[in-house]
């Protein structure tokens, strides 16, 4: 078992630091948040299509990862989703750590924060739990 453990770990590290790799996973955090904000906004891809002027099947080319977008391109989209690019070059160390930290979801969007109680709710005890289920 530890032999297919080393060769899945090594072949983890070759897609990790590989270009292609990397590519695709840049081109779906982008894609990714252009649709998060179409959905904010109630934009279809028709909408958007209109916006910049292209194809409703062009929008989707790019949407679905299978057009290559150039920053020209990306700026144009940024725009017309009243969106502003920010690109970064970022250590590969910083992102391996980050990478390492656990992430906690709870489930609450920014309009709910402070709203919610102060801590967690009370633990209740053993005994409490085995009556209450009586």
């Amino acid at each position: 078992m530890t032999a297919v453990n080393d060769r899945l770990l090594a072949r983890f590290d070759q897609w990790e630091n590989d270009p292609e790799s990397e590519l695709y996973g840049v081109l779906l955090d982008v894609t990714e948040g252009i649709v998060k904000r179409m959905i904010e906004q109630g934009v279809r891809r028709t909408d958007l299509a209109e916006r910049l002027g292209t194809s409703r099947a062009y929008v989707t080319k790019l949407l679905d990862g299978q057009e290559n977008m150039t920053l020209k391109t990306l700026v144009r989209v940024a725009n017309a989703l009243e969106m502003k690019v920010d690109a970064k070059f970022v250590p590969r160390e910083r992102v391996a750590k980050a990478a390492k930290k656990p992430q906690v979801k709870t489930g609450v969007g920014p309009r709910m924060r402070g709203r919610l109680p102060a801590g967690p709710p009370a633990k209740k005890s053993v005994a409490v739990a085995a009556r209450s289920k009586r």
